[in-house]
């Protein structure tokens, strides 16, 4: 949902510049996020009604909430600057559209640092416990691949009436239970682990936000300050900057 530059930004920004600025998915839903995943060059395609339609069915699934809630508030900040000649409602537009890709940087780069120590995280996990299980299973094998057991089977628990599997197992006896197929497979499969790049990639030295708990938001004080230079009143750059998400929704 790209918005224009501000090359070819006319006068006066027409009101579906900043209603795209309403749509938060976009920042907090990433692109690969799956399941289920979002076809953004898909609904790229669709016609303005239908783009629009699916927009709103995201935000409402994936954005900060209170979409319809923020709308009314978006109209109701732009009935007043519209009305008023000193404000200049393009340097409005840019302030909020620079915040918004700022704001889609920094909340990728935190979202990264996530996603990739909760990989590490669970693939420690899972390999720890894959690897005990595994050498569980080759033990099991290796031990039901065996003479003594072989003969408890055939003349002890089955009483002399054993199902057929048991002749199996002392042919595989007879021949080398090591080369069976599931203990063969088994073997591959360890070394296949062992020699994966993501068994043995190294977890990068930062694996945290730089600060715990609410994180920084320099585009706030900057966006602030550009809306005050466009003259907009303080109380009505807050309501803005609530109706576009970058500071949760109340109710007056």
């Amino acid at each position: 949902m790209g918005r224009p530059t501000s090359e070819s930004q006319p006068k006066q920004p027409p009101r579906e510049w900043f209603y795209e600025l309403l749509f938060t998915w976009t920042i907090l839903r990433p692109p690969s996020a799956s399941p289920p995943a979002i076809d953004r060059k898909a609904i790229a395609l669709l016609s303005k009604s239908e783009r629009e339609r699916k927009c709103v069915e995201l935000e409402n699934k994936y954005g900060v909430g209170h979409y319809d809630e923020r709308r009314t508030l978006l109209d109701t900040c732009l009935n007043f600057l519209e009305g008023n000649r000193k404000i200049d409602l393009g340097a409005v537009f840019n302030a909020l559209n620079e915040a918004f890709g700022e704001k889609g940087v920094s909340f990728f780069e935190g979202r990264g640092l996530d996603v990739v120590r909760d990989l590490f995280i669970e693939r420690d996990l899972v390999l720890k416990h894959l690897r005990f299980w595994l050498s569980r299973v080759q033990r099991l094998y290796s031990d039901f691949y065996s003479e003594p057991l072989c003969d408890a089977l055939q003349f002890t628990v089955y009483d002399k009436h054993a199902p057929g599997e048991i002749g199996d197992l002392r042919l595989a006896l007879d021949d080398n239970p090591t080369a069976l197929p599931v203990l063969a497979s088994l073997r591959s499969l360890i070394t296949a682990i062992d020699r994966d790049p993501l068994t043995n990639l190294e977890p990068p030295p930062r694996l945290r936000r730089p600060r715990r708990g609410h994180q920084p938001e320099p585009w706030l004080k900057t966006t602030r300050f550009k809306l005050a230079q466009a003259h907009v009143p303080r109380a009505i750059g807050e309501d803005l900057l609530m109706a576009v998400g970058f500071i949760p929704y109340r109710s007056r």
